[in-house]
């Protein structure tokens, strides 16, 4: 199905807040349209309420602010605005064949013959656009002086403030994460949708190498889960140098002109970026993990252990439920008709062009203080790109 052509800025709220329920509650996976952005404490009081929000006691012998700061995961996504602008094009280039040279050609070299040496030969380059912008905003009101009765002094109205602003920053930095959480769901389901051949399917490979017969249910066995995940650490060494060769393997070429634009890609050590799904490989002791994942050949490259890829509930069966974005044989954008399902995905191998995200125009302004209710308003807002390249590289590493 052809993605719409629509407002350049996307509201997204609903998106981001059914990301965020996946991520932080037990609501269990559900299929995001990732392609719309492609983002036991009792609580009834014994005590009685403040008279503004009705949630906070009236003054006890001691208070106690549950806040701490909270830091996002995939920080490697983040692109500059420097690297992605308000509109990018990206400037493509194709080898062409080599030609004879009729320096040795004894059938031209002959009297009467004359060598063109204006025979034209353009250059084969092809042009793709990012276009788009998501958005989503955020509202608080404070209080300047109703909640006093709520707490024993200045000192503790201006933690509880700062409690709240604290969370506030933690949920706009989750909110971050869980959309940049999507653009890795959209590329795991548009790489299963559309690119299947650079979905490598590890047991099988490992079996192939090794002449064993595991399957997902037998390779987390202690006597085998050790050898396969020092076979895995290997496998991703071997891959990581195919990646780092230039050919046409790890991506899509599309079809552009009536022609197939096969373009040579590589993606040098410090360019790439290997995720991988550390539910099942916990197993393995620390020190196979430790040997796997922090010998010299990786640490080049930016690795990041990732603890699920969208559901906490069902972040142990590595699955991801998406209606992704995706380009098809013609490098045109398109949905997909129905959301994919890609189950025991254990990585993602990728250059750092592939996808990403960058802000694009964020902003926090406050309102004067409403005279006659003592209170303030506080607005967020948020502009974001978030981009995938299907003609860069890429390797989705599924369980199977």
């Amino acid at each position: 199905m052809a993605k719409m052509s629509v407002n350049p800025v996307e509201h997204v709220a609903a998106e981001i807040n059914s990301m965020l329920a996946q991520a932080s509650t037990p609501a269990g996976i559900a299929a995001v349209n990732t392609a719309a952005f492609v983002t036991q404490a009792q609580a009834v009081l014994d005590y009685g309420y403040d008279v503004v929000l009705g949630a906070i006691s009236q003054v006890l012998s001691q208070t106690i602010f549950a806040s701490r700061p909270y830091t996002s995961i995939f920080p490697s996504l983040y692109a500059d605005s420097r690297r992605w602008g308000n509109h990018v094009r990206k400037i493509n280039f194709v080898d062409k064949e080599f030609t004879e040279d009729v320096r040795l050609d004894a059938a031209q070299m002959v009297d009467g013959n004359a060598i063109d040496q204006w025979i034209i030969r353009k250059p084969d380059v092809f042009q793709m656009n990012f276009y788009g912008v998501q958005d989503y905003a955020d509202q608080i009101t404070i209080f300047t002086d109703q909640l006093d009765m709520a707490f024993s002094g200045p000192d503790e109205l201006m933690r509880f403030f700062a409690g709240v602003m604290q969370e506030i920053e933690n949920k706009h930095v989750q909110a971050e994460e869980e959309f940049t959480r999507g653009v890795v769901a959209n590329a795991i389901t548009a790489k299963a949708y559309a690119d299947a051949g650079n979905v490598r399917h590890v047991i099988t490979e490992y079996n192939d190498y090794t002449g064993e017969s595991l399957t997902p249910a037998t390779y987390r066995d202690p006597a085998n889960i050790g050898n396969f995940a020092r076979w895995f650490a290997g496998w991703i060494k071997t891959l990581s140098g195919f990646m780092r060769e230039r050919s046409t393997l790890y991506h899509v070429n599309p079809i552009i002109g009536g022609a197939q634009k096969n373009v040579k890609r590589h993606t040098p050590a410090d360019m790439q970026r290997i995720f991988v799904n550390t539910a099942e490989l916990n197993q393995a002791s620390t020190r196979v993990l430790t040997d796997a994942f922090n010998e010299e050949y990786l640490r080049t490259a930016t690795y990041e252990p990732v603890n699920f890829w969208q559901s906490i509930k069902d972040g142990e069966h590595m699955k991801v439920s998406a209606t992704p974005s995706y380009i098809d044989a013609n490098g045109v954008e398109q949905t997909a008709a129905s959301p994919v399902v890609a189950d025991g995905i254990l990585g993602i191998v990728f250059d750092r062009d592939f996808m990403g995200y960058t802000r694009v125009n964020n902003f926090i302004r406050s309102t004067p203080v409403n005279s006659r209710g003592g209170y303030s308003n506080t607005f967020w807002g948020w502009r974001f790109r978030y981009w995938q390249d299907m003609t860069e590289n890429c390797v989705v590493l599924a369980l199977d």
